[in-house]
């Protein structure tokens, strides 16, 4: 409560900075995970659901949220895990729970898949740089300066699919 009432800013202005500070904990928590060898299946659960593109906005937020307290609990410290608790409840009470079409959750998806696997991997570079990818994209899709949509093709013509006419290499005889 204090973090979340620390951090009010008009507009929703503190929100890139929860996450962030979320992120920069789930580093370390993603670490102690992998030290521990940590059990997943709460991790593994979340991501289950997540790869259900069907299922409402809201509920994909509310598996994003479990899935981070999974990530903080994973580490087995219990202080960092209520810590991360703290900045996840606050992150997530101005949490949008709209938009999120089927890329933006598949991106969110794969970045939790990566983490998981690292994790049970036992390779702490592989759960980092998914973290610090993932904060990447969040704070990309914060400010909206995400990567404008590919322009649709148009099909081609039948004009474009003829072929050239083909050019001679020697001159015709006379």
């Amino acid at each position: 409560a204090l973090v979340a009432l620390s951090t009010r800013a008009e507009g929703n202005a503190h929100r890139p900075y929860l996450t962030e500070a979320r992120i920069q904990l789930q580093l370390g928590c993603a670490e102690l995970a992998v030290l521990r060898k940590a059990d997943i299946a709460d991790l593994r659960a979340e991501i289950d659901l997540q790869s259900d593109f069907s299922i409402p906005d809201a509920e994909f937020v509310g598996s994003m949220r479990r899935m981070n307290l999974a990530l903080a609990a994973a580490s087995g410290n219990p202080a960092m895990t209520m810590l991360a608790q703290g900045l996840i409840e606050a992150e997530f009470a101005v949490t949008p729970t709209s938009d999120y079409p089927t890329r933006v959750r598949a991106r969110f998806l794969s970045y939790h898949v990566r983490v998981a696997n690292g994790i049970a991997g036992g390779r702490s570079e592989d759960t980092r740089a998914a973290l610090m990818e993932l904060w990447s994209f969040e704070a990309e899709r914060a400010s909206g300066a995400t990567a404008e949509e590919p322009a649709v093709e148009r099909p081609p013509r039948m004009r474009d699919l003829r072929l050239p006419p083909v050019q001679r290499l020697t001159p015709l005889p006379e």
